[in-house]
């Protein structure tokens, strides 16, 4: 008689996927946004930026991320802008959506402050500065001027910035929801020059607005993406 092995395929079935680990943290009862760019995490839930490291973040046994800008959310939790210059725990932050970090500085979108902020990875206190952004200014055009096209970055007028991104040339991109558009911010080659704003994509007119330079407008911007070589 034959012998009768198993049937075709039953040996080659590959095992179920593991299930997906389970979140590290959530802020206020409502699940963040984890962006762990660099160790660092921004806690779009509350009005703080967090650390944590990247090899322990979805580990539920480590102890709560450290916050480094802002307030935890909570009572009395706010998003007035207080200055630059102030440590990371002393500085008010609106709501911090994006985030991201070279060897030297750590990005973060004050959302509802409409600003990109900045500290130093290196600084014990994280103390925070403005990278890009002002006065809020949705309706307004973000150079002030029409025939501004170019503008020093702490100059421009921006709505709620949800999301920053650096290009491996350094170049700071920067989603401006208010406007609808996405600015470039290139920093400062020397130690006495100002990072310089330039508008790359959607209209400076506002959202869903023609761009003058036969590019499509764009809707609102919830984030931006790099690929892993930056490039």
């Amino acid at each position: 008689m034959a012998a009768v092995g198993p049937s075709a395929g039953a040996a080659d079935t590959p095992p179920p996927p593991p299930p997906p680990p389970p979140p590290l943290f959530r802020a206020c009862s409502t699940p963040h946004r984890e962006d762990a760019i660099a160790s660092y995490v921004a806690a779009a839930a509350g009005v703080s930026v967090m650390t944590v490291s990247l090899a322990l973040r979805h580990d539920p046994s480590i102890s709560p991320p450290t916050p480094l800008a802002g307030q935890t959310c909570g009572t009395g939790c706010t998003s007035t802008f207080n200055g630059d210059g102030l440590a990371g725990t002393s500085t008010l932050v609106g709501n911090p959506a994006g985030i991201d970090a070279d060897t030297t500085w750590v990005y973060f979108a004050d959302r509802t402050n409409c600003r990109v902020r900045r500290f130093r990875r290196s600084d014990p206190v994280h103390q925070i500065e403005t990278f890009a952004g002002s006065t809020c200014s949705p309706n307004a055009d973000p150079f002030g001027a029409p025939s501004v096209e170019t503008i020093n970055a702490q100059n421009l007028r921006m709505g709620e910035v949800t999301d920053v991104k650096i290009g491996f040339d350094g170049t700071v991109y920067v989603a401006d929801q208010g406007h609808c558009t996405i600015f470039a911010v290139r920093p400062a080659m020397t130690t006495t020059g100002s990072p310089q704003a330039r508008l790359i994509a959607g209209s400076r007119f506002g959202c869903n607005q023609p761009t003058g330079r036969g590019a499509p407008p764009l809707g609102p911007i919830g984030g931006l993406a790099v690929s892993p070589d930056r490039s």
